[in-house]
């Protein structure tokens, strides 16, 4: 089956510019496309990545990332919670725009809402979790460019949570990467976005169960552009945005994000990121850098001895296991090899103690890493034979002063013994003189002493 894919996908190059050209460069309709390594960061792929465009619906993205970091951070929060619709969270939006038809005074779980959103794309839903976790839209937005300022999202304006239309409201495909990227460090988005299908409950005001169909058609088993490689996305439309589109990819242990902006028609928004997809998934290897034990490097354990370092044992470090990772080919050969290790040590290590770190680095991204760990124990003899290798040592200039202090200190202690032996004989030669003396009468005579 999949011969025959391939096969009519090189068949259709011929009519359709949406495809691998023969100099394996992608040429893609959207004004603005980015593809992401979601593992480490790396961009693979860039079309105007930087452009700003109205990001339409793929908003709340940023909006349900708010809302799992609050939960995880705020024991006060949890999904079970029930998130009340004010009149504003469902009047203040245009009668036409996606939602699931929520109404004044019902509640949905916050478990819920994150699926109608994520899912239907229901935008008076956004408002409800927007008002319930920030207190008013208007500062739920501003928490929401405040956090995609932090990830790095510098061409990024939120002023909802939903995604409609406000020239205030902006980002571009490479800022919607970074905050899809960090949405993917949580398997509870994970397990939302792929999810076909979800049923709400009956509310307070609506006794039939509401189902929702996950909107973005690549996770479809019966659409033309199913791709069993997505795990999902999100996907948004207004007439100023157009169509956009943020996917996430996986192969193996191989991710990759995609995100288009901009697009004319949601087929091709669909049509392209199949072709990003594709492509790049097909990139990627699993590279072994550095085998179990390949890394050694020796390093001194030193101590210091009438002020001077000497070596008094050394550390055999290595890598205690295999450096893997799934990268696109052409990385493999140009990594460059980090070490975070100390050049001695001044204390004893024992053996499998971790004491540094490798890094396999691509243009500054971080592609794969590993612990450094000691293969002996160095250092206890030495400690053993001379105590002050591992304690607190007096350089010889210092143990003069020492001597001094002491010795002014038993001055003083022999003076203030002296005249306290002084002062007991002044005392006890008063005693023997009051005992010696003799008592004197006086007589009264004449009316005196």
């Amino acid at each position: 089956m999949r011969r025959i894919v391939a096969f009519l996908t090189v068949l259709s190059f011929f009519w359709n510019p949406i495809r691998v050209k023969a100099d394996e460069t992608i040429e893609i309709l959207a004004p603005s496309a980015v593809v992401m390594d979601a593992n480490t960061g790396l961009i693979l792929f860039d079309k105007n990545k930087d452009e700003r465009h109205y990001p339409a619906s793929v908003t709340k993205l940023m909006t349900v990332l708010l809302t799992l970091e609050e939960v995880e951070k705020n024991s006060d929060v949890s999904f079970s919670q029930r998130i009340p619709f004010s009149h504003d969270s469902v009047f203040s939006l245009p009668h036409d725009s996606s939602g699931i038809a929520m109404d004044e005074g019902e509640t949905l779980s916050l478990d819920e809402a994150l699926y109608a959103i994520l899912l239907a794309s229901a935008n008076e839903v956004s408002n409800a979790v927007a008002e319930y976790m920030g207190g008013d839209i208007e500062t739920f937005a501003r928490l929401m460019t405040e956090r995609a300022k932090e990830l790095g999202a510098e061409n990024t304006n939120f002023t909802n949570p939903h995604g409609l239309h406000d020239e205030r409201h902006y980002t571009t495909v490479y800022d919607m990467a970074l905050i899809m990227r960090e949405n993917l460090t949580r398997q509870k988005f994970k397990d939302m976005i792929s999810t076909a299908r979800y049923d709400i409950p009956h509310t307070e005001k609506q006794p039939q169960p509401r189902v929702m169909n996950n909107s973005h058609r690549m996770i479809s088993r019966y659409s033309d552009y199913y791709n069993p490689d997505v795990v999902g996305g999100k996907t948004g439309f207004t007439s100023e945005a157009k169509h956009t589109l943020a996917t996430y990819g996986q192969r193996g242990s191989a991710g990759v994000i995609v995100v288009v902006m901009a697009e004319e028609t949601s087929a091709n928004a669909y049509e392209d990121t199949n072709a990003l997809l594709d492509y790049w998934l097909d990139q990627y290897e699993t590279v072994t850098f550095l085998k179990e034990g390949e890394f050694k490097r020796t390093v001194p354990v030193v101590s210091l001895k009438d002020g001077v370092e000497a070596t008094e044992d050394v550390v055999e470090a290595s890598n205690a296991n295999d450096v893997v990772a799934s990268v696109p080919g052409f990385v493999k050969s140009l990594v460059a090899l980090e070490v975070e290790l100390p050049g001695e040590f001044n204390r004893p290590v024992n053996e499998g103690e971790k004491v540094g770190y490798l890094y396999f680095t691509y243009q500054d991204v971080k592609i794969a890493e590993a612990d450094v760990e000691a293969l002996n124990g160095a250092g206890f003899a030495s400690e053993a034979k001379d105590a002050s290798a591992t304690k607190t040592f007096i350089t010889p200039t210092a143990m003069n002063i020492f001597k001094t202090i002491l010795a002014v200190i038993v001055v003083l202690l022999i003076i203030r013994a002296a005249l306290t032996a002084l002062q007991r004989r002044a005392r006890r030669t008063l005693r023997y003189r009051l005992q010696k003396a003799r008592p004197v009468s006086y007589r009264y005579r004449n009316g005196r002493f």
